[in-house]
């Protein structure tokens, strides 16, 4: 856990010091996009049964779903359960 929050922060100060310093869109986005992709994985990881999606579309707020289906309820012959989602987008 304290290692995924020191590379949270690394990747983030990257990320911070890439944006005030000239690099060019292109790299921007693909820095994004990796940046996008490790934080999906690691709350992959965190919450069973839930899946994290975050696109980076161009010169707009990243689009975010979190999509879950937990099991509150089992037995022999019935399950109960919640499933829910979350979307934004600009």
């Amino acid at each position: 856990m304290l290692k995924e929050i020191k590379y949270f922060i690394f990747t983030f100060i990257i990320i911070l010091f890439l944006f005030l310093t000239g690099v060019s869109f292109a790299d921007i986005q693909k820095i994004k996009s990796n940046f996008y992709s490790s934080l999906e994985g690691i709350l992959g990881e965190r919450f069973k049964n839930t899946d994290f999606s975050i696109k980076s579309i161009e010169k707009t707020k990243p689009q975010i779903s979190i999509k879950t289906l937990q099991p509150i309820e089992k037995n022999e012959n019935d399950i109960t359960f919640f499933q829910g989602s979350l979307f934004t987008h600009d």
